[in-house]
């Protein structure tokens, strides 16, 4: 015969279930949160003097879902897809009206060379022939995605010879002087 009563059992596996689920509680507590915030809207530009192949060469990274959704809210496209080569080669011409360089003798005439999807990330090709790398100051424009999200951050490193300097764009910035 049992030594507990029909409501001692009830109290006890009530808490077993209120261990149990303090428990699950706990380890739960301790496991990394899901991502639920908002990814921060930026984009990243390189820009690299090639001295061996005397060319200036300019890739941009953009976050994909943000480049397709910028695209459809334009009009560009018809829906938020740039896999095609055609919607690719749309949003290449969009970051080339976007992005320019400037010296003190005027604009570098930049190559369009195309787009391609690496994972997450859409990737823009540009190059200029140059003998030399380009004199400072430079003039830089990065207008990427800025007009579409009001939180749009853009961030172009310019890579001439042993010197590296970053530049950031963000909210109502114009062009900046780089060297």
């Amino acid at each position: 015969m049992s030594h507990f009563s029909h409501s001692s059992k009830s109290r006890l596996s009530r808490r077993r279930v209120l261990i149990a689920a303090g428990g699950l509680a706990a380890a739960t507590a301790l496991l990394p949160l899901p991502a639920m915030a908002h990814r921060q809207k930026l984009t990243f530009t390189d820009v690299r003097y090639n001295g061996d192949e005397q060319l200036l060469e300019i890739s941009h990274r953009i976050h994909l879902d943000d480049a397709q959704d910028a695209m459809a809210i334009e009009g560009i496209t018809d829906a938020p897809d740039l896999t095609g080569l055609r919607a690719r080669a749309l949003f290449a011409l969009y970051v080339e009206d976007q992005f320019s360089i400037k010296t003190a003798g005027g604009p570098i005439a930049l190559e369009l060379l195309g787009a391609q999807i690496e994972g997450h990330y859409i990737y823009v090709y540009q190059q200029a022939e140059m003998l030399s790398a380009p004199a400072s100051p430079l003039l830089i424009k990065c207008e990427i995605l800025r007009a579409l999200y009001a939180g749009q951050t853009n961030h172009v490193n310019i890579e001439l010879g042993d010197s590296v300097k970053t530049l950031t764009f963000s909210k109502n910035d114009g062009s900046k002087h780089a060297g």
